[in-house]
């Protein structure tokens, strides 16, 4: 039994008042395109506050930050270009566009997905050399003037060529009313199987991602205890302040990842093997997955202390530039 009998139930609700072919009343249909709304204006301000830090602050264009700015990219194009049809799909329950656009939305949505992993990848790298290999880091990252480049370009790169093969048969798109989204027809036929076992293969991110950050606290961690034997109570805490930094940095990360990721991959198995009954955990599961794109820029840069300094600028330039409008438009308005 595969993934398309959820297309033979598509009833989430067992209340179906006006005509919604998902069997929801007026209140649960708004409820739900309001979430949705939500989440993508939250993601448009958190992501363009955080590429405006980036942009407009000199200090912030380190090559790390420049790879957050490209996972803002990414959470911003998947905001962009995905959520408003997922929000219509939510208004219409039912998916309106076509067959072509299906299988363009869901290879998007595969390929921001795996954009978003490189992305984390190349930031879990970055900061492993950094901290853990500090002599390779200029050597690894800056031999070449346009190594950034290309690390930064192959975090689309790889993905847009990774996820194509549904496009020409080798696996396959397709719309599921349940959570309103176009993406990868979850089931255990032949070339499905196949291609995700491919696909897993060829993904190495989450695991290199953990055991980056595990080296990094373990670095962090050492270098804190051999500093406070010496005694000195400032350069103790400070240490202390960075593995506090690099604990709070790991679990937003592994956060994220369990909170947002990990109930959309057991419900995709047990999809896959046929379980029905899954409508409201698979509605709910894709908030989460749009939620990466606001959690994202919160977790890598508004909560990064490199970049208290440029919001703080921000905030301050805002109240200036409040000020003297007010002060000049005063006397414009009683003249």
């Amino acid at each position: 039994m595969s993934a398309m009998r959820e297309e033979e139930t598509p009833n989430l609700f067992n209340s179906s008042v006006n005509g919604d072919p998902l069997g929801r009343n007026n209140v649960q249909i708004v409820f739900q395109v309001f979430a949705a709304v939500l989440l993508c204006f939250s993601s448009i301000l958190a992501n363009s506050v955080v590429l405006y830090a980036i942009q407009t602050n000199s200090s912030l264009k380190t090559f790390t930050n420049k790879v957050i700015a490209n996972l803002c990219f990414v959470d911003m194009a998947e905001t962009l270009l995905i959520m408003p049809l997922w929000i219509t799909s939510l208004v219409k329950g039912r998916w309106i566009f076509g067959k072509a656009i299906c299988n363009i939305s869901g290879y998007l949505f595969f390929v921001m997905a795996n954009a978003t992993l490189y992305s984390l990848l190349l930031i879990a790298l970055s900061r492993y050399f950094k901290v853990v290999k500090p002599q390779l880091y200029n050597s690894i990252l800056y031999a070449k003037k346009n190594r950034p480049r290309i690390f930064l370009a192959l975090c689309w790169i790889v993905p847009l060529a990774l996820c194509s093969p549904p496009l020409f048969g080798w696996g396959g798109y397709k719309y599921y009313p349940q959570s309103s989204l176009c993406t990868f027809e979850w089931s255990f036929d032949g070339l499905n199987v196949s291609y995700l076992a491919f696909l897993v293969a060829t993904q190495p991110s989450p695991y290199i991602i953990c055991w980056c950050y595990f080296k990094i606290y373990y670095t962090v961690r050492k270098n804190r205890i051999q500093i406070c034997t010496r005694k000195n109570r400032a350069a103790c805490q400070n240490a202390q302040n960075a593995e506090n930094m690099c604990i709070h940095t790991t679990l937003g990360i592994a956060c994220v990842v369990i909170l947002c990721w990990f109930p959309k991959a057991v419900l995709v198995i047990l999809l896959s093997a046929g379980r029905q009954g899954l409508g409201l955990p698979l509605l709910i599961s894709s908030y989460l997955v749009f939620l990466t794109c606001v959690l994202n820029p919160v977790i890598y840069g508004i909560l990064n202390p490199q970049f208290k300094p440029a919001f703080k600028a921000l905030f301050k330039k805002r109240e200036v530039e409040t000020i003297v409008l007010s002060t000049f438009s005063g006397p414009l308005l009683n003249s």
